[in-house]
């Protein structure tokens, strides 16, 4: 009587086969659940910094400092300070973010980068109200209007 002991090579090959296919399902779920991750943190991380946006350029046009404005371009607003010190929120399309720069006497004193990964951005103004158009990506956009507090 023959012993049965073992394994053929036609069942190795099966086994080889139905691991392989196995690996490769997992890695791809992995693949697709690790790019998904990424995506999420991108989009929070310019979310939280849109938010950061919003408070600096609220907080400036709720000043009673403040005694003129101006949209350059649709990618600067330029707040002039009554004591001299200007500051501007620009969009460069080149690094695709946003900074908020103030200057007093010309000199630039603070350079702060408010905004990243930005698909595109632009500023309008009508009367005291300067409207921001920001693309985050193809899913996210926010337009927001901020009305600048007029002085008596």
């Amino acid at each position: 009587m023959k012993s049965n002991k073992g394994i053929t090579i036609i069942s190795l090959i099966v086994y080889i086969i139905a691991l392989s296919f196995v690996i490769g399902i997992t890695s791809m779920l992995i693949k697709y659940f690790y790019n998904n991750e990424q995506e999420t943190v991108i989009s929070k991380k310019t979310s939280d910094q849109y938010s950061r946006f919003v408070a600096y350029l609220t907080q400036d046009m709720n000043s009673e400092k403040i005694a003129t404005k101006e949209v350059r371009g649709n990618t600067q607003i330029i707040l002039n300070l009554k004591d001299g010190t200007i500051h501007r929120y620009v969009y460069d399309s080149y690094t695709k973010s946003i900074y908020y720069i103030v200057a007093e006497d010309g000199v630039e004193k603070k350079y702060i980068t408010l905004c990243e990964n930005l698909e595109g951005c632009t500023f309008t103004e009508s009367g005291n109200v300067v409207t921001t158009d920001i693309k985050i990506n193809n899913e996210i956009r926010y337009k927001n209007n901020f009305r600048m507090k007029l002085n008596p």
